[in-house]
């Protein structure tokens, strides 16, 4: 059986590029390379509205892999910038597959699908199922602090859906994930109690 790391050294094979995927407009993909203020400012666009996008009832953060603590941060970081806001935590798998093609001929295509960690967090201002066992209700307002739109940075560019660039953001990141990725121990199972590990 080939393994992963080793179809990447060879040089027989050449992986296939996916297509894009167009992301709704009310979903955020959280990545390890986009700034956590871009990601603010456009889920505070989403809720509120402006003079391009309408408000939504609903804002998705999406997040797999190593990109899983940037969006539990980015969940915290918007519970305390608008109140009255509840979230919802959904923790699953998500199956990556990933296609190689031969460079000669005489060889087979080889496609591996992969388990990886994945998240969900619904954010919302009109209130969410209560009943859901990863329902978070909205902070007091003493721990609230509205968010305000900082004047436009040359270093920090918006986010925009599906976009990938920027750095990511530095600090001690969630309490609910010890030392960063660490948390995530041995693959799914690492991650210990389900939603417990979230702290608000």
């Amino acid at each position: 059986q080939i393994c992963l790391q080793q179809l990447r050294r060879m040089e027989k094979y050449e992986r296939v590029q996916k297509p894009r995927e167009e992301t709704p407009k009310s979903e955020v993909r959280v990545t390890t390379r986009t700034p956590l203020r871009s990601h603010i400012t456009y889920v505070n666009t989403l809720l509120k509205g402006d003079e391009k996008l309408e408000k939504v009832d609903q804002v998705v953060l999406k997040a797999t892999g190593n990109a899983i603590p940037n969006a539990v941060a980015l969940g915290a970081l918007a519970r305390k910038r608008f109140l009255g806001l509840s979230t919802i935590i959904e923790v699953g798998t998500q199956e990556m597959e990933d296609v190689f093609e031969p460079m000669e001929e005489g060889l087979d295509t080889v496609t591996i699908t992969r388990q990886i960690p994945s998240i969900k967090i619904i954010i919302s201002l009109n209130g969410l199922d209560q009943n859901h066992s990863g329902y978070q209700p909205p902070l007091p307002e003493t721990e609230v602090t509205e968010f305000t739109r900082d004047p436009p940075r040359k270093d920090v560019q918006p986010y925009k859906p599906g976009q990938q660039t920027g750095h990511a953001p530095r600090g001690r990141g969630f309490r609910g994930f010890r030392g960063g990725n660490r948390g995530f121990r041995g693959g799914n199972r690492g991650f210990r109690g389900g939603n417990r590990g979230f702290r608000g």
